[in-house]
């Protein structure tokens, strides 16, 4: 397919994706797409086409070719000139995650030792590796500017002190887009994303919004006002497996760990019915 498509082309593209996978993995029923692990279809090089399994490190469930699809059809009359992997000569918008497992819990190579400097209970590692699945459910997907490795917003979510949570990243986006766009001159981290923003590769589309279109572009209502509770009011400082062992005891690491994997599943659940539901009016159209 040539990379110059029209967009009825981009979504017709998108849209025998989708039913091919459907029947595929689906049982020919969108409505599973909303239970649905991106794990499943990891090293399928139709779906996925970006690595060769799950144990592959390159394999990053919002960036594969089924999700790419699915975004080009939930959002491409939503953001003007949208472009994708797949759906344009270079792409625009990138793939992001919305709620971290990692941080927390660590990537393959620290799971073990994770879970063994806090002492997981059997229960507690079947609630780690249940969410393990659904942190890789289309609820919890969107995107962000594609950017580059100097002025990637995706990158410094997760690279800065905020440790990659929606929540702290979302209150700090609000302070830095419209109506807010309050300033504080010593928070070095919000004044790095107000910078970016006004990056070139950012403010094409950040230019033309303020936080309550944000919000809505990506179905993300029931986040506007999201907290995870935060045990420390501390800017510097937000909890990682990095870090508990030497800032926090096994208790408060627990209380936070797993209230957040509560509160994060029933918003992706949310989301992935939501997005589901929004899937079948365009199959339909």
């Amino acid at each position: 397919m040539k990379n110059d498509m029209t967009e009825d082309e981009k979504k017709d593209k998108a849209l025998k994706l989708l039913e091919s996978f459907k029947n595929d993995y689906l049982h020919g029923n969108i409505e599973e797409l909303a239970n649905f692990s991106f794990w499943d279809i990891a090293g399928n090089p139709e779906y996925d086409g970006i690595s060769f399994g799950e144990h592959d490190s390159k394999y990053d469930g919002d960036r594969t070719n089924i999700v790419y699809a699915i975004d080009y059809l939930l959002y491409n009359e939503k953001i003007p000139n949208l472009t994708l992997r797949g759906y344009g000569e270079t792409e625009n918008f990138s793939g992001d995650t919305i709620n971290t497992f990692n941080t927390l819990f660590g990537s393959r190579k620290y799971r073990e030792s994770v879970e063994n400097a806090f002492n997981f209970t059997t229960s507690e590692r079947h609630l780690r590796d249940d969410f393990y699945r659904t942190y890789q459910k289309i609820g919890n997907f969107y995107l962000l500017p594609a950017g580059d490795k100097q002025n990637s917003i995706n990158s410094f979510r997760g690279k800065n002190a905020w440790r990659d949570y929606f929540d702290i990243f979302l209150k700090n986006l609000k302070q830095s887009l419209p109506p807010t766009n309050s300033y504080e001159k010593k928070d070095n981290n919000l004044q790095h994303l107000q910078v970016l923003l006004k990056n070139d590769k950012n403010k094409f589309f950040f230019d033309n919004k303020n936080f309550g279109s944000f919000i809505s572009d990506f179905y993300l209502e029931d986040y506007s006002e999201i907290d995870y509770n935060h045990p420390e009011a501390d800017k510097n400082f937000f909890f990682s497996h990095f870090t508990c062992s030497k800032r926090i005891d096994v208790t408060e690491y627990k209380k936070f760990a797993f209230g957040y994997i509560a509160k994060a599943t029933e918003l992706i659940n949310n989301r992935s019915l939501r997005l589901v539901k929004e899937l079948k009016k365009i199959i339909k159209n």
